[in-house]
C-alpha cells in the first residue's frame, strides 16, 4: 500500500474506523517509541495464541532473558507487502536462529483466513501469521502501510518503527539501508538502536 491509498488500504483504513465506531471502550494506547510496546493478545492462523509480554525479560533476566521482537504489519494482497516477502523470509530464517521472534501481524478485513493461509502454503513462509481482526493492534501502534516494521527489546520497549530497507524495488541496489537488520544486530549486541525511525513504503 503506498501513500496514495489503493483499494486493499482503504478497506483497512475504513474497517478499522467502524470497529472504532462501534467500541464503547477507552482508546488503545498509542505505541511510542522509547516506551513499553503495547500489548496483545492474538490467535495465529496456526490455531497457537500469542501475548506480546509473555516474550519479554522476567525480573530475573538470568532465568528469563526475553526476546527481541520484530513485529510487521502484514497482507498477503498488498504489492508493498508481497515485494518484501523474500526479504522478509530470508530474515525469519536469519533471526530465529539468534533467538529473534518475527511475527506477522494481519490487519486487513478484505484477506480471509484461507486465503491467508494460501499465500503462506504457496510460499513455506517461515513466520507465523497472527490475525488482527478488527484491526485494534494495528491502531495501537498507528500502521498506515503494510509493510510497517516494530522492533521490540528484550524489556518490551519499542526501539524502531518504519521500513525493512530504504529500497523497496532493489534490494541490492548501491546505496541500501538495512534499518531492520541493523537494529536488530546492535540489539542483539547489547547497543542502542542506529535508527528510531523510519518512513515505512508500503
Amino acid at each position: 500500500m503506498s501513500r496514495a491509498i489503493p483499494f486493499a488500504a482503504v478497506a483497512v483504513l475504513l474497517a478499522g474506523a467502524a470497529a472504532r465506531a462501534q467500541d464503547a471502550s477507552a482508546p488503545a494506547p498509542k505505541a511510542e517509541l522509547g516506551k513499553p510496546a503495547p500489548d496483545f493478545t492474538l490467535r495465529g492462523l496456526d490455531g497457537k495464541t500469542v501475548k506480546l509480554s509473555d516474550l519479554r525479560a522476567g525480573p530475573d533476566a538470568s532465568a528469563k532473558p526475553g526476546k527481541i521482537v520484530v513485529l510487521d504489519f502484514w497482507s498477503c494482497t498488498c504489492p508493498g507487502s508481497i515485494r518484501y516477502e523474500e526479504r522478509l523470509a530470508a530474515f525469519t530464517k536469519k533471526y530465529a536462529e539468534k533467538g529473534v521472534a518475527i511475527l506477522a501481524l494481519a490487519p486487513n478485513a478484505t484477506e480471509t483466513p484461507e486465503q491467508m493461509k494460501t499465500f503462506l502454503e504457496e510460499r513455506s513462509a517461515p513466520y507465523p501469521v497472527l490475525h488482527d481482526k478488527g484491526n485494534s493492534v494495528c491502531d495501537a501502534y498507528g500502521a498506515q502501510v503494510t509493510p510497517t516494521f516494530y522492533v521490540v527489546d528484550r524489556a518490551g520497549v519499542l526501539r524502531y518503527r518504519g521500513a525493512f530497507d530504504n529500497s523497496p524495488g532493489r534490494p541490492n541496489r548501491a546505496g541500501r539501508v538495512a534499518y531492520l537488520e541493523e537494529v536488530v544486530d546492535a540489539l542483539l549486541a547489547g547497543r542502542d538502536s542506529p535508527h528510531a525511525e523510519s518512513r515505512a513504503m508500503g
